[in-house]
C-alpha cells in the first residue's frame, strides 16, 4: 500500500473500520545516491553519512546479491545486518565492514 494509503488505513483503523489492505510498518524510502565501492571507499561513504541528521540506510551488494546494510543517524549506527550469513548487531557490523561487497545504495527513511 502506498504511503498515503497507509495513512488512510491507519485512520480507518482508529475509526474502528477494517482497511481493505494491510499497511506496512516499514517507512517510505527515497534513494539519495548509489555507486561503486571501487570508486568510493566504504570509509568515505560512512564519513559522508555521519554528517547528516536524517535516518539513512547504506546497503551493499556484490555480484551474488545483497551483502548487508547499516541504518545510521548523525554518525551513529542504529542497526546492522548481513545476509550471508544472516547476522544482526555488532557481529553483523564487523562482518559487513570486513567484506562489504562492491556496490552501495543510500536511501533516506522518510516518515520517522
Amino acid at each position: 500500500m502506498e504511503n498515503g494509503g497507509c495513512h488512510a488505513a491507519k485512520a480507518l483503523g482508529r475509526a474502528g473500520l477494517q482497511p481493505i489492505e494491510e499497511c506496512s510498518a516499514e517507512p517510505a524510502r527515497a534513494v539519495l545516491f548509489e555507486g561503486s565501492l571501487a570508486e568510493f571507499s566504504l570509509r568515505d561513504v560512512l564519513s559522508a553519512l555521519a554528517l547528516t541528521r536524517q535516518v539513512v540506510e547504506l546497503a551493499t551488494r556484490d555480484p551474488a546479491g545483497p551483502v548487508g546494510a547499516v541504518v545510521m543517524q548523525g554518525g551513529q549506527v542504529l542497526s546492522a545486518r548481513t545476509v550471508r550469513p544472516a547476522l544482526r548487531g555488532r557481529e553483523a557490523f564487523g562482518r559487513w565492514v570486513a567484506a562489504p561487497g562492491n556496490a552501495f545504495r543510500v536511501v533516506r527513511w522518510e516518515g520517522l
